[in-house]
C-alpha cells in the first residue's frame, strides 16, 4: 500500500523490488500526478531540469538537495530524477498528458484497489473538478482493479479517514 508519492514507490517495487513475487494485492491511496503538479506550479521546462539534475548526478552530487528552481519539495537530485525521468515508471500517473497510454499500469496483474478523494488537490490537476476521468483511466489501464472516490475528501482524506480505512479493510478482507 502506498499513499501520494508512495503510490509511485509501491508500483516501482512491484516491478523492481527484491520480494516483488510475494505481493498479491496492491492499494493505491491518492495517486500523485507529479508532472501535472510541476506544470501547474509554473515549471514547464521539465527536460531542462532533468538535464541539470543528471549533470549534478554525473558530477557525484546526486545526494545533494535540489534548489527551489526544481521543485517546492526538498529532495535529492537522484530522487528528483526518479520522480520525473521520462521513462514509464516515472510517468505512471501522468494524467496531464492526454496521449499517454500508461504501459506500466497495464502490466499490473494483481488485484488493485485505488482510493482517492473527490477534492484531492494532487490527483487530477489537469481537470480537478472531474476526478472520475483520472479514476477511469486507472481502472481501464490496471486490468484487475477496483476504485473508490470518497466524496469531498482531500489528498490526506481529512476528515474522511474512517471511510478510507473502512475501504482498505473491506478490500483486504475480501481478498483473503
Amino acid at each position: 500500500m502506498g499513499h501520494s508519492l508512495g503510490t509511485m514507490k509501491v508500483v516501482r517495487y512491484l516491478f523492481e523490488g527484491e520480494y516483488r513475487n510475494k505481493i498479491d494485492e496492491l492499494i493505491l491511496l491518492s495517486p500523485f500526478d507529479k508532472k501535472g503538479a510541476m506544470i501547474s506550479s509554473g515549471r514547464k521546462n521539465i527536460e531542462g531540469l532533468l538535464n541539470k539534475a543528471q549533470t549534478m548526478i554525473d558530477e557525484g552530487k546526486g545526494e545533494e538537495l535540489i534548489n527551489p528552481e526544481f521543485d517546492d519539495i526538498l529532495v535529492s537530485y537522484k530522487t528528483f530524477m526518479s520522480w520525473y525521468k521520462q521513462d514509464d515508471l516515472g510517468r505512471m500517473f501522468e494524467f496531464c498528458n492526454r496521449d499517454y497510454d500508461f504501459p506500466i499500469l497495464k502490466q499490473i496483474r494483481i488485484l488493485t484497489k485505488i482510493i482517492v478523494g473527490s477534492r484531492d488537490e494532487y490527483f487530477h490537476l489537469s481537470n480537478p473538478e472531474h476526478p472520475e476521468e483520472a479514476m477511469d483511466l486507472l481502472l481501464k489501464n490496471i486490468p484487475n482493479s477496483k476504485g473508490k472516490i470518497i466524496k469531498d475528501a482531500v489528498h490526506s482524506f481529512k476528515p474522511y479517514e474512517n471511510i478510507m480505512a473502512r475501504e482498505v479493510s473491506k478490500f483486504v478482507l475480501e481478498t483473503k
